[in-house]
């Protein structure tokens, strides 16, 4: 399995670039190498490097600066993340993109399940979300691609002490079986 990591210097993307290479062949694109605001460049990258999964480890993560400029904040989590849909899609990767807990309202007292409606209280959980009711041209609906999105939720957050495992990682934990399997022979 090959699997394309952006944002590969971040805390995230040094992890999955770790845990990936074990099993598999592992594209980590810092964004001194792939900025995923450039689309011709993320289809690029896409089409010579036909990855089997990307996962998005690139973000816009200013929570403050998003407030201040929503326009920095809207091509990186919104349509940075489309280029890399679209591109997922037209080579046929599956696209794992890592979202925030602030799409959601902060009101409940358990942890937010990914298929929860949205309701972001400030401009950096709103940016490059769709709920399904929108008709904005600008929104990111990754249901539309072959992609999973997973909130991050801090343990603890509410009144709940740990989170339900979220759709993304159960997904990951899926691909590192393959992976594994494929390295016993198990699958061919």
């Amino acid at each position: 399995m090959k699997a394309l990591v952006t944002g590969a210097a971040g805390q995230l993307g040094l992890e999955l670039t770790r845990v990936f290479g074990q099993d598999g062949e592992v594209v980590a694109l810092p964004r001194a190498r792939l900025d995923i605001c450039d689309h011709e460049a993320v289809l690029h990258v896409t089409r010579e490097t036909r990855p089997d999964v990307i996962l998005n480890c690139a973000a816009y993560n200013d929570v403050d600066g998003a407030e201040t400029d929503p326009v920095a904040a809207m091509q990186v989590n919104g349509f940075g993340v489309r280029s890399l849909a679209a591109a997922a899609r037209e080579v046929g990767a599956i696209l794992v993109h890592y979202s925030t807990d602030y799409v959601f309202n902060g009101q409940t007292r358990y942890p937010y399940k990914e298929d929860e409606p949205v309701d972001p209280i400030s401009a950096y959980g709103s940016y490059g979300w769709n709920d399904g009711n929108s008709d904005g041209d600008d929104d990111v609906d990754l249901a539309d691609y072959n992609a999973v999105a997973s909130n991050f939720q801090p343990l603890g957050y509410g009144a709940a002490a740990v989170p339900e495992p979220s759709t993304a990682l159960l997904v990951l934990l899926a691909l590192l079986l393959v992976s594994a399997c494929r390295r016993l022979s198990v699958l061919s």
